[in-house]
């Protein structure tokens, strides 16, 4: 079973206004036999915002955004084939308010009339939350857990790796109707896989 921990990085946090700057996704894979994570491949690639104006300086310093850093960036019309080739070649997508991204990531496709299949998908913040965490926030997370990091957070790759670190030490702590591996990553939680 493939599991592919998915990050994007934004101008900002209205979908109506907002843009994807960033794109990154990590693929592990599960063993069926050693419930052993196997770590597959990681793919990231910047996106050049095509109204800057509009965006939040504080997104943008948070994400380390400048011209310089983005001179080689792809149209967001470019990341469509990469975006769906990791996002429909997975078997689950697990991120941190994963809805958040998924929205933004739906937008995108929709401006340039394409389609993509979202497979089922599990959101550490939902999970920290039915654990009993009291900050679900993947800052909070990590620091509970005591999670290391190479390289800046808030930039899509390094906060696929601090979602898979997180997730894995929510695994032991999760609710077993929230996740089990009699059925493998089944929620029995309907909200879960809302529509978004």
């Amino acid at each position: 079973m493939i599991l592919t921990f998915l990050d994007i990085e934004t101008t900002g946090l209205k979908l109506d206004q907002h843009e994807i700057i960033e794109f990154g996704a990590m693929r592990v894979e599960l063993d069926s036999r050693t419930l052993k994570f196997n770590s597959l491949d990681s793919y990231s690639f910047r996106i050049k915002p095509l109204h800057i104006t509009r965006a939040s300086d504080f997104a943008l310093k948070l994400n380390g955004y400048t011209e310089q850093k983005w001179a080689k960036a792809i149209h967001p019309r470019e990341s469509i084939p990469l975006m769906k080739g990791l996002i429909e070649s997975t078997d689950i997508l697990v991120g941190q308010n994963l809805i958040f991204d998924l929205r933004f990531i739906k937008k995108v496709f929709k401006k340039y009339k394409s389609s993509v299949l979202f497979p089922k998908y599990l959101d550490t913040k939902q999970m920290a939350e039915d654990s009993g965490e009291e900050n679900t926030s993947l800052e909070g997370l990590c620091t509970k857990y005591n999670v290391q990091f190479n390289g800046d957070a808030h930039t899509a790759l390094v906060d696929c790796d601090r979602t898979y670190k997180v997730f894995k030490e929510l695994l032991q702590r999760s609710v077993p109707t929230y996740f089990t591996f009699s059925q493998p990553f089944q929620s029995e939680r309907k909200h879960v896989q809302k529509n978004f």
